[in-house]
Formats: structure tokens, sequence, C-alpha cells
């Protein structure tokens, strides 16, 4: 791992139950301090990692914040998605999509900065998060340092129970 990276490791998976269908969660979160734009980074982070990291909730954001990162701003995987727009302002509540899953968050968690998203000049179609956590939409040529997650949501067993007949 380069000097230019900071690897968080986050463990999900607190209750988990050893029943089949049980969900468990495993990732890594990747903090890369090479400026890119929106579309660089999530190339990078696909070719390196998984994608760009995916926020569902308050825990999720609260482990992605490092200490005294007051001034980094760093892209997320969310993007605004104009062929989701519903009226002719843009940045409708449905219209933002998780670059992992190409998929409207499935918690209805969000962490705007207040008055975000506000489009300003029309193009403001990628979102970084501030260091206390707080979403903002952006130009998606910005070179920002971005955040990657490696791992992925396991829906199978965390074990498999053979019965002999």
């Amino acid at each position: 791992m380069g000097r230019e990276e900071l690897l968080i490791f986050v463990f999900f998976g607190f209750g988990l139950t050893m029943t089949p269908h049980s969900e468990t969660h495993f990732y890594e979160y990747h903090y890369v301090n090479l400026p890119m734009n929106w579309t660089q980074a999530q190339r990078y982070c696909r070719e390196k990692y998984t994608d760009l990291v995916t926020i569902e909730s308050a825990e999720d954001m609260s482990r992605l914040k490092r200490p005294g990162a007051g001034t980094i701003w760093s892209w997320i995987g969310l993007t605004d998605d104009p062929k989701s727009w519903k009226g002719v302002m843009g940045n409708d509540v449905n219209s933002w999509r998780w670059s992992a899953t190409g998929e409207i968050s499935k918690t209805d968690y969000h962490n705007w900065y207040p008055t975000e998203p506000n489009n300003i000049g029309g193009d403001q179609k990628c979102v970084f998060a501030y260091g206390d956590g707080r979403w903002l939409d952006e130009i998606c040529h910005r070179k920002l340092s971005f955040v990657c997650f490696n791992g992925k949501k396991n829906f199978s067993p965390p074990f498999c129970h053979l019965a002999g007949l």
C-alpha cells in the first residue's frame, strides 16, 4: 500500500446470527490522497478495490471520519442521474445513485450540508464529503481526494449444516 493511502478497516456484522440467509458485512475503507476528478476516482477504485464508498447510515459515516480531517474534501460514490430527474430543476431526491449499485439509497440515509444539494450552475452531479461528514454536490471534473471500499454484502449462510441420512 502506498503512502498516499490510509487504510481504515471497518467490520460490519454486529448482532450476527448463525441462521440461513443472515446478512454479514465486511468492508475495508481506503482514503486515497491522489486528487482526481469523480470519474477518474471511480475508475481507480474499481481497478484497485471495489468502488467509491457507499454510505448507508450515520454509523458508516462516523467510521469514515478521520481524526483532524475537518478540511479534507473527498469524493464518495454518490452521483446525480439526470435521467431520473422529476421536473426541470434536477437534483431530485430520487435522482441520486450510488456508484456501486446504480441505485438510490436502500436506507434513505443522507447527510447533506444545509442548502444542499443545490446544483449551482446546473452541473453539480457528483458528491464529496466534507471532513465533518456532511455532503455537498459539486462539478464532477474538480480534482479531490476520494474514498474507496473493498468488500461486499454477503447474503449467503455463514455456515453449511449437513445432516446424514
